[in-house]
């Protein structure tokens, strides 16, 4: 007894020299956990139950992603010359026209290179207008043999008259032979057309390496501001020369009037998102900003990330400041359903029941869990819509004590 007396002493003693103010955050803390404590054991019942009783609430289901700030409205400005930098016209953050002029470069091409480079052109030229000669000869010849085939086809020899086919006839070789004339021509014919693409690509190609040892004045592509400028008066510059090149643009030219995020969304929740829902979009630099937006388009056509199907969904940013930087980060939580009258009980009430949704109630009389099934709709973070099984006011089950899931503490978190 005494031992217990001193343990208790100790404290008020210590209690009694604090001063006033610490007093009475003591005096405020030790009431809050008797209220909390309170709480939380009157929702719990003898047998261990967490109970709550079904109600009327407004409900948000959303469906959260992180992604990235793009510019759709972006042009990539590359220099078609390799060379030095003559002159630069603009400036980063400057708006340009489309045709104004960027920037001079003075290619570094010996004139040995230059006369390389387009007899190189001029070569690629000859083989593409002898595969466009060799095309027009094979497509007359394909025309004629398809004439003398369907000439034979539709006479009275292969055909009846009520225009059927005579198939035991047309086993004759004369018409075999005819027929695969026609289908060699019209094979070779469409051989050409690759030969054709082929040549083209070869003069596209070679008419930039051309290019490339040039002089070249720039052009604005497009109206926006200039952005990622990276060249000065003096600078060296190697030419784009095709989708192949590894040469980064030199600057691009950006409409920062419309800004989009895209996300990845998966399959489990893709079917959810559709153009007009509305957005909160936050960036974790700044904390206390939320964006607004708006779903602009959702893809149809899923791509493979890692063995999962994801959905690209573009967002446009409503409420735009100069705080924003295309690349950056963002975080979105797209509202895809709301109501605001809705039976709802915790998420945590609801489970899986002879393949259906079900939530658990105690039996008044045998003071044991019995299931009911119910039907759900949208889910929110933390409660669920329930459509049909229970009413308002009935108590159902979030949780026991001995079972094995998520539970809230004793400060709700």
């Amino acid at each position: 007894m005494q031992k217990i007396n001193i343990l208790i002493k100790k404290p008020l003693l210590k209690f009694q020299k604090l001063p006033k103010f610490k007093k009475i955050i003591v005096v405020v803390l030790i009431v809050i956990i008797v209220i909390v404590l309170q709480q939380y054991f009157a929702n719990t019942d003898k047998n261990g139950y967490v109970l709550e009783k079904a109600k009327m609430s407004s409900i948000t289901e959303s469906v959260s992603e992180t992604g990235n700030i793009i510019a759709t409205g972006r042009t990539d400005i590359y220099s078609p010359s390799t060379g030095i930098i003559e002159e630069v016209k603009i400036n980063n953050g400057e708006v340009v026209e489309k045709g104004q002029e960027l920037f001079k470069v003075k290619s570094t091409a010996t004139i040995q290179e230059q006369q390389a480079a387009y007899a190189t052109y001029l070569t690629a030229k000859t083989t593409l207008d002898a595969a466009l000669a060799g095309a027009h000869d094979l497509r007359s010849d394909m025309y004629t043999k398809w004439k003398t085939f369907r000439d034979m086809a539709t006479s009275s020899n292969y055909e009846n008259d009520d225009d059927t086919p005579r198939n035991d006839e047309r086993l004759a070789a004369e018409f075999q032979s005819s027929q695969d004339d026609w289908l060699a021509a019209e094979a070779g014919y469409k051989d050409q057309q690759a030969v054709i693409n082929q040549a083209q690509a070869s003069i596209n190609s070679t008419w930039l390496l051309y290019q490339a040892t040039q002089n070249a004045t720039v052009l604005a592509q497009s109206d926006g501001t200039v952005s990622n400028l990276s060249i000065g008066a003096g600078d060296n510059v190697k030419a784009y020369t095709g989708p192949a090149s590894i040469v980064k643009p030199v600057l691009a030219i950006v409409n920062f009037s419309k800004y989009t995020v895209r996300l990845s969304i998966n399959e489990a929740d893709i079917y959810k998102v559709k153009p007009g829902h509305d957005v909160i979009l936050q960036i974790d630099a700044f904390k206390n900003k939320n964006y607004q937006g708006t779903v602009e388009r959702v893809d149809d056509i899923g791509t493979d990330e890692n063995s999962v199907i994801k959905y690209n969904v573009y967002i446009e940013i409503k409420n735009p400041d100069e705080r924003l930087k295309f690349g950056m980060t963002i975080d979105a939580d797209i509202t895809t359903n709301k109501l605001g009258n809705a039976l709802t009980v915790p998420n945590s009430s609801i489970k899986p029941y002879q393949n259906r949704k079900a939530v658990r109630v105690v039996n008044p009389q045998t003071k044991q869990i019995d299931y009911i099934p119910v039907e759900i709709g949208i889910k929110g973070d933390k409660d669920t819509q329930i459509i049909k099984g229970i009413s308002e006011g009935q108590e159902v089950v979030t949780s026991l004590k001995n079972e094995q899931i998520e539970r809230k503490g004793m400060f709700g978190f």
